[in-house]
């Protein structure tokens, strides 16, 4: 596991709601959180979709909104040990 995708994982991991309640964070504040540039959560975001860890992430006016999946803290739990 890459150390961008451990560092999400464990931010989803402390900072989620329940499934299906997104929660929103500035994009500033995200990338500067992961290390990565803000162009980048997009695609970080599609990759955290098609593994199943969140169900849907918005850009939108500088802030991102994230909706973790039915499933997405039990499996960002076994992908953390």
């Amino acid at each position: 596991m890459e150390n961008t995708d451990k560092k999400i994982l464990t931010f989803l991991y402390r900072n989620s709601a329940d499934a299906h309640t997104p929660v929103t964070y500035s994009c500033e504040f995200l990338a500067d959180y992961l290390e990565i540039k803000i162009e980048e959560l997009e695609g970080e975001s599609e990759k955290l979709i098609k593994l199943g860890y969140i169900s849907k992430a918005e850009i939108v006016n500088k802030r991102v909104q994230i909706t973790i999946s039915q499933f997405g803290r039990e499996t960002i739990q076994k992908a953390l040990m």
